[in-house]
């Protein structure tokens, strides 16, 4: 190059000794009149203090920077690389060292190296800049493009959605077959269900979870409240036969009552006086005992089923011990369940004073004590009692009893009808024989 035709950038090589610099320059070579961006830079003799060698240029670097760009992803977006005055160096679009147009904001940018995003005319400006190097790197970035990736996220996201439904309706579905219509046929069972109805087991029933484990205690509970309800009514056909049974029976005591009733009377007027007493004690006898079906019956009434009892036997045997009554008023409309007196009476007979003559003594006495009744039969008699015997007859303790069915037959309906605190109790006397003392209601 001779003086006259070197270029601007030349000289501005030379006077930035040595330093180097980006500079767009017209290209040395073909096409004419096109711009490049090139690194000039003053060639410095090490020789000479002062001296020069020449300037270095390197051209074409806006096609390794545009190389760079393209590695960059940004669908429908420009990158600019320019100097601090916004002359394009490098770009994705055409237009290298032409004024690349900001905002106006981007004229604030401070001396120093930072970044800034700005929008403005439907674009999205995203500036780094650096003040030591002079230049400045900006993303453009069209607004319709980024609603273009929204649009295209949120038909992404409404296809997730609508799987995401798809998938839940289909849980639902398999919800509902496999739970909630099995709790459906349950539950109409359960609504629909009478005890005694015939129980049609569900297939459900062979399931292994919780359910099938639910729906067979419900339908095991239906057949056993089935089974419940038929043993009831079996067992209430039975109660109506044995009531008829027992009614029946009773039409042959009733008739044998009438009868004894009119020999009695035949016998007054006859003159047999000793065995008309007999029979109207034996009829007196089977009246209390029939009681007209009767379970619980007056103390009253009971003495005197005891009193024909004892006058009989003395008729029968001619026995004549004696017998005491010691009532109190307010026992006598008491109930109690009959014929529990006769059953003691007689072993105080024969266990007691049968063989005693004149000497034999019986006490029959009642009273209140606490609001408990307290029946008492006493007896004289000397014979050797077991005691302790008793009470393990009493008191359930013998399996196969040898004796004493009668007082264990009444020691069990006194239970039955007042509880486990009453019931009957055997012990000596203070002074001899033997005491009965009941305890009822």
């Amino acid at each position: 190059m001779t003086e006259q035709d070197k270029p601007d950038w030349f000289l501005e090589a030379v006077q930035m000794q040595g330093k180097g610099r980006l500079k767009v320059i017209d290209s040395m070579n073909s096409p004419p009149q096109s711009k490049t961006l090139s690194y000039v830079r003053a060639v410095n003799n090490v020789s000479q203090a002062n001296g020069m060698i020449g300037v270095l240029v390197v051209t074409k670097l806006e096609k390794m920077i545009q190389n760079d760009f393209s590695t960059v992803s940004l669908p429908q977006g420009e990158i600019f690389l320019t100097d601090w005055f916004n002359q394009i160096f490098a770009s994705t679009a055409e237009g290298i060292g032409t004024i690349l147009r900001l905002p106006d904001e981007a004229k604030e940018v401070e001396q120093k190296d930072g970044f800034m995003d700005i929008v403005h005319s439907g674009h999205i400006y995203v500036i780094n800049y650096s003040y030591h190097l002079q230049q400045k790197l900006v993303y453009r970035i069209p607004l319709h493009s980024l609603l273009q990736q929204q649009s295209q996220l949120k038909q992404i996201i409404q296809l997730i959605s609508i799987v995401y439904a798809l998938l839940v309706f289909a849980a639902f579905i398999y919800f509902w077959r496999s739970l909630m219509k099995p709790m459906q046929k349950l539950s109409r069972f359960i609504r629909s269900y009478i005890p005694g109805k015939q129980v049609v087991r569900s297939s459900d029933e062979n399931r292994n979870d919780e359910l099938g484990v639910l729906i067979t205690s419900v339908y095991d509970m239906a057949n056993r409240l089935n089974h419940l309800m038929n043993d009831k009514y079996q067992y209430e056909i039975k109660k109506r036969e044995t009531q008829l049974q027992i009614l029946y029976q009773q039409i042959n005591p009733h008739l044998l009552y009438n009868t004894l009733e009119s020999i009695h009377w035949k016998s007054m007027l006859e003159g047999s006086t000793q065995s008309a007493e007999m029979i109207k004690d034996l009829a007196k006898l089977m009246k209390i005992g029939l009681s007209r079906g009767r379970e619980l019956i007056t103390i009253e009434e009971e003495l005197q089923h005891a009193a024909a009892y004892i006058n009989l036997q003395q008729r029968r045997y001619e026995l004549r011990f004696r017998v005491m009554w010691n009532i109190a008023d307010e026992v006598r409309q008491l109930q109690i369940p009959k014929i529990i007196l006769q059953p003691l009476i007689e072993n105080a007979i024969i266990h007691g004073v049968k063989n005693m003559e004149d000497d034999g003594e019986i006490v029959i006495s009642a009273d209140i004590h606490d609001d408990i009744v307290i029946i008492r039969i006493e007896d004289n008699g000397y014979k050797v009692v077991d005691y302790e015997e008793i009470h393990r007859l009493l008191n359930m303790e013998m399996e196969v009893p040898s004796f004493g069915y009668g007082i264990r037959n009444i020691q069990q309906r006194i239970k039955l009808h007042f509880g486990c605190s009453y019931g009957i109790s055997y012990s000596k006397k203070s002074n001899r024989g033997r005491l009965s003392p009941l305890r009822c209601l």
